[in-house]
């Protein structure tokens, strides 16, 4: 014999009837989207009742002829439960991908696609083949002597300039950062100043972004400050670095981060689930967007902070109100 229960959800609204094991047989439509409900198994009384949170009013959904029948039932409702819970999850998950990595991801691809373009016609053949970018860490304080490869030196030898690695234009990228910083999820808020936003690419065991934190300290009583941590330049040490900061509150991580980046924190051997998809999403911006290396530091218009100049707190200073004023 065919069976009449029916337990299923479209939308946001749950269709409970149990035709066949039900005493009741009652039709009932239930919202999970509004406020969430639970629903309880009365063993006592073979029934399954309903309640909405914030509401002390207790309902009954259908009563049953044995405890086994109503125990059937309620795994029944437990399972399409789960599974819309599962499916708002992903839903908004993807909704988060496509907001913070997909969206800015493709306007810098077409950015990038135009840049190349307008190049090739003004300057065709200009861009020597097969040339790879060395990637290295910002430096705070004096430059050190670099490393340089054989391909770099004979192009200096030959006077060859090497072309400027392409960026994605600036508004784009400052509300990109404001979007990633709104999730409230891939971003350390560390000071809430007057002056507006400061954007830093921060990996806790690159050296210069630990010498940077004592100069960002200068700013924070003037501008608003979010790190995006990344894991570029220390792989896995630097991912369980980040663990409790990024498996914890919001409102934590500020004290959290000092801590990781002083490396006084505990590393988590196996970070949360959030932690790595905070990480992925934000290695996988920092590089589409071709960043040498860390730290890397963005004003409110989306400008970067020039890798040839020390990042102290006064060059920082005077760099955000020249790039203002000739934003006017």
């Amino acid at each position: 014999m065919k069976s009449n229960d029916n337990v299923r959800v479209v939308e946001h609204s749950m269709l409970v009837h149990f035709g066949s094991t039900g005493e009741s047989h009652t039709i009932s439509t239930i919202d999970l989207a509004t406020q969430g409900v639970s629903f309880c198994l009365q063993k006592g009384e073979k029934a399954i009742t309903v309640q909405r949170h914030g509401s002390d009013v207790v309902q009954t959904i259908e009563s049953f002829g044995t405890d086994q029948l109503a125990s059937a039932g309620f795994a029944h409702l437990q399972h399409q439960l789960n599974r819309y819970a599962k499916k708002r999850r992903l839903t908004a998950w993807y909704k988060g991908l496509i907001k913070w990595v997909l969206g800015p991801l493709l306007a810098f691809i077409l950015v990038v696609s135009l840049n190349a373009a307008i190049t090739a016609a003004v300057a065709p053949g200009s861009v020597p083949a097969g040339l790879t970018p060395v990637a290295v860490q910002h430096s705070d304080l004096s430059p050190e002597p670099a490393i340089v490869s054989k391909a770099s030196e004979r192009l200096a030898a030959e006077s060859v300039i090497e072309p400027v690695l392409p960026r994605p234009d600036s508004k784009l990228l400052a509300n990109a950062l404001r979007d990633g910083v709104a999730a409230n999820k891939y971003s350390i808020q560390l000071s809430s100043g007057p002056k507006g936003d400061l954007f830093v690419f921060s990996d806790p065991l690159c050296q210069y972004c630990q010498r940077l934190e004592t100069q960002l300290e200068k700013l924070t009583d003037d501008y608003t400050i979010h790190v995006f941590p990344v894991s570029v330049i220390g792989g896995d040490d630097s991912t369980k670095q980040l663990g409790p900061v990024l498996c914890s509150e919001a409102n934590a991580r500020a004290d959290l981060w000092k801590q990781a980046i002083s490396s006084t924190g505990e590393k988590q051997p196996a970070p949360c689930e959030q932690a790595s998809e905070v990480l992925a999403a934000n290695n996988e911006f920092f590089r589409a967007l071709l960043f040498e290396g860390t730290p890397v530091i963005i004003n409110a218009q989306g400008h970067e902070f020039p890798s040839n100049q020390r990042a102290t707190a006064e060059n920082i200073t005077q760099w955000i109100a020249t790039s203002a004023g000739a934003n006017r």
